[in-house]
């Protein structure tokens, strides 16, 4: 892996950029806790990348009517055979996606959203690395960082009042997924976002795999 890539080394962009078009990536995923960085690294990403689309695992929750509270399925919530079969297989095919957004306000299904042939598709959230989407990623990125520094930005962003979905509810689902999955075992980058904030984006290079 290039020097960019070294553990404890800040990661740069563009060297990962380039060595995504080396590879010839198609589907990048950047899977990890909730507040840990992903969005903010899948937007800087796709910047570097031209013609990327960046698609939201968000955007495939199921309406709550669909939803369901085991422990034994973390992510259960989120529709992943959608995001299998509308992104990811046309996607790696070479073909045009076309897939509907989720409204969190609306709990309903909302507007579409088009990804074009050829296109690079960074998907961005946690479940990203689930199951069966795993193998569909050229290359796959885990970014973790501290637990009060990640409720602290989910706070920030979505209002006291989610404090106890977020403790009660998201976490708890996450560490569940992490702990039957080991998706950071099976990534080929691991990133620190401790350091990616609104004023700059620093990420930190933990281990990379060639």
């Amino acid at each position: 892996m290039p020097a960019q890539f070294d553990a404890n080394a800040a990661l740069d962009i563009d060297a990962l950029a380039q060595e995504l078009a080396r590879r010839g990536a198609r589907i990048v995923g950047i899977d990890g806790p909730g507040g840990s960085g992903k969005t903010t690294l899948a937007r800087v990403l796709a910047g570097a990348l031209p013609g990327a689309h960046v698609v939201e695992v968000d955007d495939f929750q199921r309406p709550i009517c669909e939803r369901v509270r085991s422990p034994a399925d973390p992510g259960g919530n989120v529709d992943l055979q959608r995001l299998l079969t509308s992104v990811l297989e046309p996607v790696q095919a070479g073909l045009p996606a076309r897939y509907r957004r989720y409204d969190w306000t609306g709990d309903r299904l909302a507007d579409w959203r088009e990804v074009p042939a050829g296109a690079v598709v960074v998907v961005e959230g946690v479940y990203s690395m689930s199951g069966s989407l795993r193998e569909r990623l050229d290359y796959a990125i885990w970014v973790d960082c501290p637990y009060p520094l990640r409720l602290r930005r989910g706070i920030d962003r979505d209002g006291e009042e989610m404090r106890s979905i977020w403790t009660d509810e998201w976490m708890p689902a996450e560490e569940r997924y992490l702990e039957a999955e080991r998706p950071d075992r099976r990534a080929d980058l691991l990133l620190d976002g401790a350091g990616a904030g609104s004023e700059r984006v620093e990420f930190k290079v933990v281990a990379a795999r060639g």
